[in-house]
């Protein structure tokens, strides 16, 4: 683990949107890099949900 703290940086991220797609971005990014730090941006003022599963 020390030896990917040296390789891997302690990036910050910014993700615009917390649709599907900036949700998948965060996941993906974090599995790849787990040091980076990301942050999601979104004026929906309701945690991320899936508007395809609703009735």
């Amino acid at each position: 683990m020390v030896y990917l703290k040296k390789i891997l940086k302690k990036e910050k991220i910014v993700i615009v949107g917390n649709g599907v797609a900036g949700n998948s971005a965060a996941d993906t990014i974090k599995s790849i890099n787990p040091f980076a730090e990301v942050t999601i941006v979104s004026d929906n003022k309701n945690y991320f949900y899936s508007a395809c599963a609703l009735p």
